[in-house]
């Protein structure tokens, strides 16, 4: 049986042409932030077939590597598989998931007023280092600019995928989920024997000593081995580094994980995520904490219209106090009536503007104001529905209220992000 190389040479020996194996090797031969699936996950990616409903295309109709599902104020970005610095030429559907094309999308989203918030779903082991960094700093730097960014990890985000998932405000992941492999690691491929055994030597032509370092001909020299070495740890240096300042964490801390893997809650005490939970879950985390905003604005809203109320009928009560004590022949009788009447009106102004505020219809209305309920066992009952739109509200028969439409929304969400 032929392992996936070996297809992929078949596949591309009658097309001289196709630069994808030049490409595939390039990528490989460089410093890597990957975990060891990294190979299976990038000849997969190449190879995915079928229809894909792309989001974006170029000139020449090639699909973009990066799904995005926009509804309700919230953006999500599919970012799975081997990861790329930029867009590669491929035979197939789409290429893997490029830096240059989530930093692009991005800034379409943060600059989009429509959008509250803006989740990274990650299923990647990792890719190359090339302008990984650049994308992390990019994320980090994009915090407190009025979006909520989180990082749901299901099912892995190791090496590259991590440091990007890093780099949002808030890391969530499933309980098999993994993350961290905080470290960095290249190859140096010694053909020399088997070209000896195929009777073929390999001759360099060339100025500048290094210039031939690494080649797949001869053994890794000494010289060879130190620079790349050097090269490894220096990126090493900015990996940690960055990682650590993303996560709030010392350096030391991140460098003592000697880039292990950590899954669930082992994630979140080794301070590599903060929650534990489904895609579900974070959609529905989002949702509660709107509804606990749209509460505090209702309640400041209702008691902003109260005292408002309250002091216009003060002084429309003196001036009507003040009027009957000198129009008529008992003064304090008629006031009193005046002042029952002007608070009779205030009672059913307030109740008016609360249930307004609520969106409660003028039948459900007057039956508030029919049973006498005090304000705040209107403003109760209504906090009751908003947290629960099918229960019903206390001390009134039949009051036909509007029903949150919150419980819509979630519905459309579930249809909307799930796989």
């Amino acid at each position: 049986m032929m392992n996936p190389i070996q297809k992929l040479s078949r596949l591309f020996r009658a097309n001289p042409k196709n630069n994808f194996l030049a490409e595939l090797h390039t990528k490989i031969s460089k410093p890597l932030f990957v975990q060891p699936q990294l190979g299976k996950s990038l000849i997969d990616s190449y190879l995915r077939m079928g229809n894909v409903e792309q989001a974006h295309s170029d000139s020449d109709g090639v699909g973009s590597s990066l799904d995005v599902t926009i509804q309700e104020g919230i953006a999500v970005m599919d970012i799975s598989g081997a990861l790329v610095d930029r867009e590669m030429s491929v035979p197939c559907a789409r290429s893997p998931v490029s830096y240059e094309a989530i930093k692009m999308e991005m800034e379409s989203l943060l600059d989009n007023s429509d959008l509250t918030t803006i989740i990274a779903r990650l299923d990647s082991p990792g890719g190359v280092a090339s302008q990984n960094m650049d994308l992390s700093d990019f994320i980090y730097e994009s915090r407190g600019k009025g979006k909520k960014l989180i990082a749901v990890v299901d099912d892995m985000a190791y090496s590259a995928g991590y440091s990007i998932a890093s780099a949002f405000d808030e890391i969530w992941i499933t309980r098999t989920g993994g993350v961290g492999s905080v470290g960095v690691v290249s190859y140096h491929e010694d053909h020399s024997e088997y070209l000896k055994k195929q009777g073929i030597k390999v001759e360099y032509i060339y100025a500048g000593n290094k210039k031939v370092f690494g080649n797949p001909a001869e053994p890794l020299s000494k010289d060879a081995r130190a620079d790349y070495q050097h090269e490894v740890t220096r990126l090493y240096d900015i990996f940690t580094e960055t990682v650590a300042r993303n996560l709030n964490m010392s350096v030391e801390d991140v460098r003592a994980t000697e880039a292990g893997t950590f899954h669930g809650n082992d994630a979140i005490k080794a301070g590599f995520a903060h929650k534990l939970g489904t895609f579900d879950d974070v959609l529905q985390s989002i949702l509660e904490e709107e509804q606990t905003i749209d509460n505090k604005d209702l309640i400041m809203s209702d008691n902003t219209i109260e005292k408002n109320q309250e002091s216009e009928v003060t002084d429309e009560n003196l001036e009507s106090t003040n009027e009957v004590v000198e129009d008529t022949e008992n003064p304090v009788d008629l006031a009193e009536a005046e002042v029952a009447e002007q608070e009779a009106k205030a009672y059913k102004a307030s109740i008016e503007a609360v249930c307004m505020v609520a969106n409660v219809s003028p039948e459900a209305t007057a039956k508030f104001i029919e049973a006498k309920m005090s304000i705040d066992d209107v403003r109760e009952n209504l906090m009751k529905l908003t947290a629960n739109p099918t229960s019903q509200v206390s001390n009134t028969e039949s009051v036909a209220i509007v029903t949150d439409q919150k419980q819509a929304i979630a519905d459309d969400w579930d249809n909307a992000f799930k796989k």
